[in-house]
């Protein structure tokens, strides 16, 4: 891996560290997303919609309601179904690689493990860290590069070389 690649990942991983509480969350929110009842998909379709710039009424002027209102009850529903598949594929992704990312945590040594869970999972300063943690001055700072540089390299063999 090159200098770059090193330098790139590292900052990836940092980026993963400090985002991590708030993809969690974001996860979390996103789950609990449902689809509309038929009932609400109906409504919306029969009501008529309101122009904003005329406050004129917008008639769709089918003369068979409740087949049209069928078809585009269908149609809502498998685009919904089908933005569900592609919110759950994303969303399975993103929680696998925060479960790559604390089990790259846990699995460091004990103290790079304790400064990079209080910095990053606590939310800590480095001088916080230092406290919590009975550090010297740039200790918390040392072992965060550490740790980084520790699970940068696990996942650089993830990552297959390119092929040229």
């Amino acid at each position: 891996m090159t200098d770059a690649e090193t330098l790139f990942n590292a900052a990836y991983i940092r980026n993963l560290l400090e985002e991590r509480r708030l993809t969690i969350t974001n996860i979390q929110k996103a789950r609990r997303i449902v689809l509309e009842t038929d009932k609400e998909i109906i409504e919306a379709i029969c009501l008529p919609a309101v122009a904003y710039d005329r406050d004129a009424v917008q008639t769709d002027g089918a003369s068979d309601v409740v087949i049209n209102i069928l078809d585009r009850l269908h149609i809502e529903r498998s685009k919904q179904r089908y933005d569900m598949t592609k919110l759950n594929a994303i969303l399975d992704g993103k929680e696998s690689e925060i479960e790559w990312l604390d089990a790259q945590v846990f699995s460091l040594p004990a103290m790079l493990q304790k400064t990079i869970i209080a910095r990053f999972y606590d939310g800590l300063t480095n001088a916080e860290t230092e406290r919590k943690l009975y550090l010297g001055e740039d200790c918390a700072h040392r072992h965060v590069r550490k740790g980084i540089a520790i699970i940068v390299e696990n996942y650089a063999h993830l990552c297959p070389p390119e092929v040229n």
